[in-house]
């Protein structure tokens, strides 16, 4: 396409930096129009890091999944918790669906930023009392945020019930 409009000038007596500029600008709007990253569904995001610290990554298999909303950041940004329980295996035997808590944090243009999945892994990592007291703090909505566990104060999250 660069050597046609490279000849046009000769053809039809245009300017050639004209056309030039104008084949640049065509060729840059396609190709930031075809350079769209993929949006993924958030709860789809959040299977995949879970399997990523998964033994058996292969055999996970979802229930129960819910997302909770938390509240805004500053910058418009949305902190939400999902929640859910994976089936896990322990030591090459099939174990039993265990909770999981997944903090994301989502931009204003929709970029999702995962934390750490909370998983019970025995007493390896979290240990299922652990993750019941996180699932028991953000794993219920918050239809009030006056009322909610988090609170805001110039756009960073407090929460009282952690500081004690």
């Amino acid at each position: 396409m660069l050597f046609a409009c490279l000849r046009l000038p000769l053809r039809f007596g245009f300017g050639f930096g004209l056309i030039l500029i104008l084949c640049s600008g065509g060729a840059f709007l396609a190709g930031w129009a075809l350079n769209v990253a993929p949006r993924y569904p958030l709860h789809s995001v959040v299977e995949r890091s879970v399997k990523d610290i998964m033994e058996y990554p292969e055999a996970a298999s979802y229930r129960n999944m819910n997302t909770y909303f938390a509240g805004y950041t500053r910058d418009d940004g949305k902190i939400v918790y999902v929640c859910g329980e994976v089936f896990r295996f322990n030591d090459e035997r099939p174990d039993d669906y265990k909770p999981f808590v997944v903090k994301a944090y989502i931009s204003e243009q929709d970029i999702v930023t995962l934390s750490m999945p909370v998983i019970a892994f025995g007493n390896d990592i979290f240990t299922t009392e652990q993750v019941q007291k996180v699932w028991g703090l953000r794993c219920h909505p918050h239809t009030n945020m006056e009322e909610s566990l988090l609170r805001i104060n110039d756009g960073v999250y407090l929460n009282p019930i952690d500081d004690r």
